[in-house]
């Protein structure tokens, strides 16, 4: 199973974001994914586990045998988890694709398992993502834009990546639900849907976006 690492995942001060794989190098055993990871934290529960491993063992993920072996550039920083789909119909083929989101309001698409193939199959932008200091949060986990910050939330049957987006329009900032379809990023007929009720203040309640889809 294939696993994706934050660079500077306690700190998030850097716009180099990491691909790690377990890779089994000794054994010879290729770094695939083998299951879909399309929520934060792999289930509605929040466990973390993935039960249907079957390669990896407290025995074999260790300094010699497990590590990065490649990685991609994004525009600015992730708070969110990555998500993998495997055996998407994109790019000419079938595609084991990670999905990455970071907080310039940036979603990207790679392919999970190629080092070779650094340009995503796709990248799409929300438009001017809000900053902390549009607004007195008081929060000191943030720095910086805060456009996507929740993990999105991937319907594997119709194919459907649901994220929330803070965006600073001319006139305010907003919060909007983005159905995109995984295998091109396109907005998928109806979406973005702005979230609305009332005295609802989208800089205020920024963290609520990751609730909203994990209730989709």
């Amino acid at each position: 199973m294939r696993a994706w690492r934050r660079a500077g995942e306690f700190g998030r001060r850097t716009v180099l974001y990491l691909l790690g794989a377990m890779v089994l190098l000794q054994c010879g055993v290729p770094g695939e994914a083998q299951v879909n990871v399309l929520t934060q934290h792999n289930n509605r529960e929040r466990t973390g586990a993935n039960l249907n491993e079957t390669v990896l063992t407290s025995g074999n993920v260790n300094g010699r045998q497990f590590g990065m072996i490649f990685k991609r550039v994004v525009d600015d920083q992730v708070y969110s988890q990555p998500l993998i789909v495997t055996n998407v119909n994109i790019g000419g083929g079938l595609h084991d694709v990670v999905y990455i989101t970071t907080v310039n309001n940036s979603v990207y698409a790679f392919d999970a398992n190629d080092p070779t193939a650094e340009p995503p199959f796709w990248h799409v932008n929300f438009g001017t993502p809000a900053n902390v200091n549009d607004w007195d949060l008081g929060c000191t986990d943030l720095n910086g834009n805060m456009g996507i910050i929740g993990t999105p939330v991937i319907d594997e049957k119709s194919g459907t990546l649901y994220v929330v987006a803070l965006t600073h329009l001319k006139d305010g900032f907003v919060q909007r639900l983005h159905a995109l379809d995984i295998a091109t990023g396109v907005d998928l007929p109806g979406s973005p849907v702005t979230i609305e009720a009332p005295d609802f203040n989208p800089l205020q309640y920024p963290a609520h976006a990751g609730a909203a889809r994990s209730h989709l």
